[in-house]
């Protein structure tokens, strides 16, 4: 794995500062959070709550199994506390995972590493927070109260658990993304150095790719520091084209994504606010 060192605290891009820079960041570092924190839910309701059948039969259905102490391995009463934890908790933890890859500073910008932890960290980190997210529901209701017994009127506290869930999985994000940062940074570099290269190299392609920095690079239509980045290696490096193979695992990525994403705005606000019922996606209590 290499580093270069970056000098400059900010880039200038097409020749002027950033305005507004700050303001910028934060819009896009909220609407970021949004968006991953809505994939922790599209995932967990993709894997736990639908319920794919044909009549009475049943082709994909874990939500009664899952509900019910993981097919009745498990009788504790408090089982409902930590199943609802890996999404309530891996919301804000994911969401700041992902505010931290999307924006990362400048000294990641350089990393890179081997193929195969492109493969390897993802799941690694999914059992990281995971893991942390019980220990953190265990320490949430358990651990804290038992320990300080005198702080009663915090653990009894109507806002506790909200308070306790958004910064418990803030900081899980921020511990996680110590493993993940130099793959995100890897991740980043290759999608902003393909287009890079097809914006340098505009003949090799046969769809309308236009030789210059393109539109939203130019323009306040992108976070800040990606745009810095894409400026960064437009100007001061010789970029490679992505191979074939990686352009399909990160096409395939995003893909996934935006379909969990999807998914996890139709359980928040279709299903989850307005109480809608969706086929497949929110079956009626069985009989």
């Amino acid at each position: 794995m290499t580093t270069t060192t970056i000098k400059a605290k900010h880039l200038a891009v097409d020749g002027k500062l950033i305005p507004a820079r700050f303001v910028q960041q934060l819009i896009w570092g909220l609407a970021v959070g949004v968006i991953f924190a809505a994939i922790v839910a599209g995932t967990y309701a993709a894997i736990t709550q639908v319920d794919w059948n044909i009549g009475p039969w049943h082709l994909f259905w874990l939500k009664p199994g899952f509900d019910n102490g993981l097919w009745n391995n498990f009788k504790s009463d408090s089982y409902a506390l930590y199943r609802h934890a890996e999404r309530d908790m891996g919301e804000p933890a994911y969401a700041t995972f992902g505010v931290l890859t999307v924006m990362a500073k400048a000294k990641y910008w350089g990393r890179r590493v081997a193929t195969w932890r492109l493969f390897v960290t993802p799941p690694l980190v999914i059992l990281l927070a995971g893991g942390l997210i019980l220990g953190a529901t265990w320490l949430t209701y358990f651990g804290l109260p038992q320990a300080f017994p005198k702080a009663n009127n915090i653990w009894t506290n109507a806002h506790y658990p909200l308070a306790a869930t958004l910064v418990l999985g803030f900081l899980i994000g921020r511990v996680c993304h110590l493993l993940w940062a130099p793959v995100g940074a890897h991740i980043q570099a290759d999608l902003l150095a393909g287009s890079v290269y097809r914006h340098k190299h505009p003949d090799e392609y046969s769809f309308g790719v236009k030789s210059g920095p393109p539109f939203w690079v130019r323009h306040n239509v992108a976070p800040p520091v990606v745009r810095e980045h894409w400026w960064y290696l437009w100007t001061s490096t010789v970029v490679k084209k992505v191979s074939g193979s990686r352009t399909w695992l990160y096409s395939t990525m995003g893909v996934i994504g935006f379909i969990l994403f999807a998914l996890g705005i139709l359980f928040h606000f279709v299903i989850g606010v307005a109480g809608l019922h969706v086929p497949y996606f929110s079956p009626p209590p069985l009989p």
